[in-house]
């Protein structure tokens, strides 16, 4: 679960700054 948890931040952490940027 803890892992799962990192991963999701992992991907919001590369989302986020692409969906700001569009």
């Amino acid at each position: 679960m803890a892992f799962l948890g990192y991963w999701i931040l992992q991907y919001l952490h590369e989302l986020l700054p692409k969906v700001f940027v569009n």
